[in-house]
């Protein structure tokens, strides 16, 4: 989001307001990166259901998201202290979902279902070594996606009291960011 860039002083002050008074009463701080990531991201989503037979409903739905990484980073080695990076990347998806469902009787209801979703992907900068002049060039990982799929029931007996559910699911991961 553009009107975000007005922050990054304040919050490049406060991390380093932070460390200080870490370092002041806890001791050195061990790491020699320090890192300010932005998420703001928005969607929209759309979903329909119709009994498409008796007792039998198909349901689609829909999302279209907009996910941005704002990152700031530095490292350290040594005394060298490295200056502050930034990477800007925005990630656009589709996601949706397809179901149908099957009541067989008033307390027995089974399903399939197809679903994808997104994860926007990472970035960070690498570590440094010995020598080395600059920083290294931010890391930008791709978007992660997963395709859902799913088989199950749903019941209920004994005048409700008693409920029974279970699903099997299979999810095939695209890019997975672990």
């Amino acid at each position: 989001h553009p009107a975000h860039a007005w922050n990054v002083p304040a919050m490049r002050k406060a991390l380093a307001t932070g460390l200080d008074y870490y370092q002041a009463n806890f001791g050195p701080y061990q790491f020699g990166h320090a890192r300010i990531i932005e998420f703001p991201g928005y969607s929209g989503f759309a979903q329909a259901s119709a009994e498409i037979v008796p007792d039998t409903t198909l349901t689609i739905g829909f999302r279209l998201t907009s996910d941005r990484r704002n990152f700031y980073g530095t490292n350290k080695l040594g005394a060298t202290q490295f200056p502050w990076v930034r990477s800007k990347r925005t990630y656009s998806s589709p996601s949706g979902r397809l179901s149908l469902d099957h009541k067989f009787t008033p307390e027995l209801m089974g399903y399939v279902a197809y679903n994808r979703g997104p994860k926007s992907g990472l970035s960070t900068i690498s570590g440094v070594s010995g020598g080395q002049t600059a920083l290294p060039v931010g890391i930008e990982g791709q978007p992660e996606a997963v395709n859902a799929y799913t088989v199950g029931f749903k019941s209920e007996f004994l005048d409700r009291r008693v409920r029974l559910n279970a699903e099997a699911y299979y999810y095939d991961f695209s890019n997975i960011q672990i």
